[in-house]
């Protein structure tokens, strides 16, 4: 049985997205969170989430989403955490609390972390997987940690089994490795807590702020971010575009996404609507055909192809093929900056960050130089990538 509890929104000057029919909406401050939304908190913009009912304070920092799915009489919370960066803080100094069990759904597997008597502080940290060949997808949904700052927890996932944890530990959450060796999986003393997590950090830059602040009020709060945020990509000022390009990423937008791909005059921003559709691309198997419609609607027809299959990405094996190794070489000559960015990404990778002074904006007499280099190292690994 599903319960009703009160989740509030308590950032004040912050941005913070609810998908509901008409699409993502922001929300006004103090709004309540309701049992089957979805909210995402854009980069540059951490929401806190207060229920007061058991002294919690949830906070996705930017560039996260989840779902909340309400309360059992066993779990007095339930979040499906589905991309970002998650704390997680106990507010109960005198110790007079009774135990929290908050249900966390990660990649579909049902997971608890309970939190004790006394303060404490969490958190969690979930990073979409890509994929690693043609129309392959990753080996596992995602790669996380569960980090805990001060206090008590007790983890416990259907593989895992239970974990108490005293802080300052961190805990790999990743389901591959959990399925190939669970004894493997240790807990780690903490010697430095990540920045995200430090209370004493000195939180946004001056520029941030500004780009933050322009950012939000070029966002409609009256229409779905679609109608907005596409002009945001087309900024002349880099960091706005950008911005724009990672709020379509983190709310899953693929025909948003390929456009920004295709619009965008920035390499930060085309690199960060790749890592977004590749991220999206293996979510479900029907996003493979909605890729390719968006290409078509987006791109030339003959670059459709190459960038489709750019974008589902390679391994080693695909290194050491001769073909495959020639294919990506040849895409750092084509006329597209889209193509000439995405196989240099996937050689950059490959081969362990080797550039060889090529770039995928520079002037082309620049990258012909840069290319004789890498024509050179084909040869010595007998035509591939990688020996």
């Amino acid at each position: 049985m599903t319960l009703i509890c009160e989740v509030l929104y308590s950032t004040q000057d912050g941005l913070l997205l609810r998908l509901d029919e008409s699409g993502w909406l922001s929300m006004p401050y103090r709004s309540v969170v309701r049992t089957g939304d979805r909210v995402a908190a854009p980069e540059l913009f951490p929401a806190t989430l207060r229920v007061d009912a058991q002294r919690l304070l949830i906070t996705l920092h930017g560039g996260s989403a989840l779902e909340l799915k309400g309360a059992t009489s066993e779990q007095a919370l339930q979040f499906t955490l589905l991309r970002g960066r998650f704390t997680i803080a106990r507010e109960d100094p005198d110790g007079q609390s009774e135990a929290v069990t908050i249900g966390l759904q990660l990649s579909g597997e049902p997971c608890q972390l309970i939190l004790p008597s006394g303060d404490s502080l969490c958190g969690i940290e979930i990073i979409p997987s890509e994929p690693i060949g043609f129309e392959i997808g990753p080996d596992q949904p995602y790669v996380g940690k569960l980090y805990v700052i001060k206090g008590r927890a007790e983890f416990s996932g259907a593989v895992s089994g239970k974990q108490n944890l005293l802080g300052p530990v961190s805990y790999q959450l990743s389901p591959k490795e959990w399925a190939e060796n669970v004894k493997s999986l240790n807990q780690s003393p903490l010697l430095t807590t990540p920045v995200w997590l430090d209370s004493n950090s000195r939180g946004l830059a001056a520029t941030q702020r500004r780009h933050a602040a322009k950012f939000a009020n070029a966002v409609d709060p009256d229409h779905p971010i679609r109608h907005s945020i596409p002009a945001i990509v087309l900024s002349s000022v880099p960091a706005l575009s950008d911005l724009a390009v990672k709020c379509l990423a983190v709310t899953e937008l693929p025909s948003e996404l390929v456009q920004a791909l295709a619009t965008t005059e920035f390499e930060a921003s085309r690199a960060a609507a790749i890592t977004g559709l590749r991220q999206w691309l293996p979510r479900a198997k029907q996003n493979a055909d909605v890729l390719k419609s968006e290409l078509q609607k987006s791109f030339p027809p003959d670059e459709v192809e190459p960038i489709y299959r750019l974008l589902w990405g390679y391994g080693n094996d695909d290194a050491r093929n001769q073909t495959t190794s020639r294919a990506l070489v040849d895409w750092l000559s084509h006329d597209s900056v889209v193509i000439r960015q995405l196989a240099f990404q996937h050689i950059f990778r490959l081969t362990n960050g080797q550039r060889y002074d090529y770039r995928p904006l520079n002037p082309q007499n620049q990258r012909n130089v840069a290319l004789q280099r890498w024509e050179i190292h084909l040869m010595k690994n007998g035509g591939a990538l990688l020996p």
